[in-house]
């Protein structure tokens, strides 16, 4: 997991081998 510079978005990545991008301030994916 890691944070964007402005901690707006969480980037997270799975076992699967994919990786999702959430706003934070809008909680969506």
């Amino acid at each position: 997991m890691a944070f964007s510079p402005n901690g707006q978005r969480i980037v997270s990545g799975s076992g699967d081998k994919t990786v999702k991008i959430w706003d934070a301030s809008e909680q969506t994916e």
